[in-house]
């Protein structure tokens, strides 16, 4: 659980840093990228403290299906925000050309 909260803060103090740099289009899919993996580094801990209430016997199950689904949740939302022509297509170098002339560099801050 330690691990987890560790690499959370090492993450959102990344995230922060790269959020100071960036434009206004950047700034929207890093904002709905913290969200989804804030979700994923919370859902181990976070159902760790759930499973308390639970009856013994019922507390690894529930374990296991919660990861399983908040994983499952979790690549399915990268998945779509990686692989779609959405914003991280909009911000990436996939949608601009090598040629001169051909495109701008993402961390603009004047978009």
């Amino acid at each position: 659980i330690a691990c987890r909260l560790a690499l959370a803060l090492w993450f959102s103090l990344a995230l922060k840093w790269t959020w100071e740099a960036s434009g206004a289009k950047l700034k929207a899919f890093l904002f709905k990228f913290g969200f989804v993996s804030m979700v994923y580094f919370f859902s181990y801990p976070l159902l760790f403290c759930i499973t308390g209430f639970f009856a013994p016997y019922v507390r690894q199950k529930v374990v296991s299906l919660g990861q399983f689904l908040i994983h499952w949740l979790s690549l399915i939302l990268l998945t779509r925000m990686f692989l779609s022509r959405g914003e991280y297509f909009q911000v990436s170098t996939l949608n601009s050309s090598f040629l001169p002339g051909g495109g701008t560099s993402v961390l603009d801050k004047d978009e």
